[in-house]
């Protein structure tokens, strides 16, 4: 019985890559994150949105990179960005990158433990938001990013 306890709590948890934003933690499903790589040269591409950073060419594929920072409009960085990175993930809209802060861990969360956002989430369109969970006592934005991009980025 305490075998069949542990698949059913092992199959509710929900594996993600968490990810920082300045001094906030993010959080997305693992299943959707193809590869993590140190932030390169960006090629800005004219006319667009300024929270599109441009291309970067990894492998032969040309990929499009977003800053989540500039999306979800936080101020410009402090610091080296020595531990900024690209999150390479698929979407529904293609391969995009994601540049953040930093990547910090892979961790598992209890499905139930990840609730609804409030109404009025802080900083952040709440339709980009799954809900909002706790890891080590503290609060985690889980992202939708395919709601993200369900705009103009397309």
């Amino acid at each position: 019985m305490v075998e069949e306890e542990h698949d059913h709590t092992f199959e509710d948890m929900v594996q993600m890559v968490g990810m920082r934003l300045e001094t906030e933690m993010f959080g997305v499903d693992i299943m959707k994150v193809q590869e993590i790589i140190r932030v390169q040269e960006v090629t800005r591409v004219p006319r667009t949105e300024n929270y599109v950073r441009g291309v970067v060419n990894l492998r032969g594929k040309v990929i499009p990179v977003i800053s989540l920072r500039e999306r979800f409009s936080f101020p410009a960085p402090e610091g080296d960005g020595r531990e900024a990175r690209i999150m390479i993930v698929n979407t529904l809209v293609g391969t995009v990158g994601f540049e953040v802060d930093a990547v910090t861990e892979v961790f598992r969360l209890p499905k139930s433990s990840i609730v609804p956002p409030p109404p009025t989430a802080a900083r952040l369109d709440s339709e980009y938001i799954v809900g909002v969970g706790t890891l080590n006592g503290k609060l985690l934005v889980v992202l939708n990013l395919d709601r993200l991009l369900s705009g103009r980025e397309e």
